[in-house]
């Protein structure tokens, strides 16, 4: 999974998470996009840190 900023810069690579969670503490306030890839799909969502 990555999480990149508004900018598209990538801000945070997770390999693994545990119950389908992940901790996003060190990110500043701000809109994100999450890309999930498995080996036959991927998902982009958004969301935003207050």
């Amino acid at each position: 999974m990555k999480v990149y900023n508004i900018l598209g810069k990538e801000v945070l690579f997770i390999n693994e998470f545990n119950n389908n969670e992940f901790k996003v503490s060190g990110l500043n306030n701000g809109l994100y996009i999450v890309n999930f890839e498995s080996e036959t799909s991927m998902i982009t969502s958004k969301f935003i840190k207050e």
